[in-house]
C-alpha cells in the first residue's frame, strides 16, 4: 500500500479541480492565496504521484441528442457464434 502525504494546500487544489478540472492555475492560485508556480508544481507532483490520474469530459446524453439511456446486461455462453454476434449489438440496441 502506498502512502501519499499531502497537505491542506494540496487538498484545496484538489477540491477546486474536482469541481471544475478546467480551472486555470492563476484562478486557483488567487483562490488559495498562493502563486501560480506553486499551484503548477503541486498539480504536477500530484499527477506524478498518481493522485491526479487525468482530466475527463462528462457529457449530458440528452444534450447530445439521445432521448433515453439504458444499461443492458447480457449473460451468454461463450461460443464462436456469440462473439460473432457481439459486433451487431450497437445495431440491435438502436
Amino acid at each position: 500500500m502506498r502512502t501519499m502525504i499531502y497537505d491542506d494546500i494540496d487538498r484545496e487544489i484538489l477540491e477546486i479541480l474536482n469541481r471544475d478540472g478546467r480551472t486555470k492555475f492563476t484562478t486557483i492560485a488567487k483562490s488559495i492565496k498562493r502563486t501560480e508556480g506553486t499551484v503548477r508544481n503541486r498539480v504536477r507532483r500530484l499527477r506524478e504521484k498518481g493522485v491526479i490520474q487525468g482530466f475527463r469530459v462528462v457529457t449530458d446524453p440528452v444534450n447530445l441528442g439521445y432521448e433515453k439511456q439504458a444499461i443492458i446486461r447480457f449473460q451468454m455462453e461463450p461460443s464462436y457464434e456469440t462473439y460473432a454476434q457481439m459486433d451487431n449489438l450497437p445495431y440491435i440496441c438502436q
